[in-house]
């Protein structure tokens, strides 16, 4: 998966909090193994984020294997994956990165539901942040137990733990682990509309941060966040979702609170054909690079039709402002990025084999030279389920 556009190229809903992908697992697939091989070509016009920097083309070559399978009431999925970075001019970036997980999610009894997952994730480092050889890995473990009270009422209990790894020298001091634990309560009415507000007390460490720690330098904290999210079904063809986050921080130079706010609607055009317009609102930490503006504005549109039971289309646009303070020894600015994925289309060639093309470009502006530019992306995928 290319660094350039992975994070902007599909438009999808940008969630805010990790407890989501714990109560969305409940749609689980059935009994299945896939595998998947594809390549991606990056064309960007400032690789070196220079004033004066000159193009490359990035050539991504990857696969993977997912298996899901039911036990009784048990359900098991494990995934592997290998992507190999190949650069055009500048081959000693060439890199090879590795993704996986394994996930159980249960019932015991009609009372309690678990989930207990383990993902790892390679990606070289963006280029806006450094523009050495760097490996970022994210490996992430979480386990919840959920009290089901009856079939409107539940309540989850999440421990998790995250860490981050740089596997170059000069960058390892930014290695992170956050540990969290969160809790809240889920209703869901008659109609499949959902609320929830979720609670989460939780500590980053940067181990490998110089020590003795210079005054003002630690960047440690300790968080807390309150979330309320609404997800609701107006009609068969309309759904309407809102969340609503407050932030707070505890350290050095990651200190402050702020809020987050995400409006999404979706309209069942026809039975083919769904439309989803967004606003999403995010005061992010000031966090480790300079990607962490301290405020983000996001407006995004897309549309999706399933012209025959073999073949998808999509279609999407972004828009992003960012504003930036003078903290992390950068200037004060504002900066746009426009995204558009002009064709995304998925076909089925048989009940086993389909394949995936998806485009995308990517338009940078800012003040600072290093940080304007411009990336396409194309991406033809196969894959494979049995």
């Amino acid at each position: 998966m290319s660094n350039l556009l992975l994070r902007h190229a599909v438009i999808t809903l940008p969630l805010l909090g990790t407890a989501m992908t714990v109560w969305g697992a409940e749609d689980a697939k059935p009994d299945a193994l896939s595998a998947d091989v594809g390549v991606r070509h990056t064309w960007d016009s400032n690789y070196d984020r220079e004033a004066d920097g000159n193009d490359e083309r990035i050539t991504v070559a990857y696969a993977g294997a997912e298996v899901n399978t039911d036990i009784s009431r048990q359900h098991f999925s494990g995934r592997i994956g290998v992507a190999r970075y190949i650069h055009d001019r500048r081959d000693y970036l060439d890199a090879t990165g590795y993704n996986g997980g394994l996930a159980w999610r249960g019932e015991l009894g009609d009372t309690f539901r678990t989930l207990v997952s383990w993902s790892r994730k390679d990606r070289p480092a963006d280029r806006i942040d450094f523009i050495g050889n760097d490996i970022i890995t994210y490996d992430d473990k979480q386990a919840t137990l959920v009290y089901v009270m009856n079939t409107s009422w539940e309540i989850p209990l999440t421990v998790r733990e995250a860490e981050q790894t740089h596997d170059n020298d000069s960058r390892r001091t930014l290695d992170y682990t956050d540990k969290e634990l969160f809790t809240g309560v889920r209703y869901r009415s008659g109609r499949n509309s959902t609320v929830m507000l979720r609670l989460v007390n939780g500590e980053r460490e940067y181990p490998n941060q110089a020590t003795p720690i210079p005054a003002g330098q630690d960047l440690n904290f300790d968080y807390q966040r309150a979330e309320v999210e609404t997800n609701w079904a107006f009609s068969k063809k309309t759904r309407l979702t809102g969340v609503v986050g407050y932030f707070q921080r505890d350290g050095e130079v990651n200190d402050g609170n702020g809020l987050q706010a995400l409006l999404e609607g979706n309209w069942q055009a026809s039975s083919k054909t769904l439309l989803t317009l967004g606003y999403n609102y995010d005061q992010p930490p000031l966090g480790e690079d300079s990607e962490n503006a301290s405020d983000t504005q996001r407006v995004y549109i897309g549309a999706e039709w399933d012209a025959t039971p073999k073949l998808s289309v999509k279609t999407g646009a972004k828009q992003v402002w960012q504003s930036f303070d003078n903290t992390l020894q950068t200037s004060a600015r504002d900066e746009t990025v426009n995204v558009v994925t002009p064709l995304i289309v998925a076909y089925q060639f048989t009940d086993v084999v389909g394949v995936d093309l998806v485009s995308a470009w990517q338009k940078r502006h800012s003040p600072i030279a290093s940080r304007d530019y411009s990336a396409t992306e194309l991406t033809l995928g196969l894959k494979a389920e049995f």
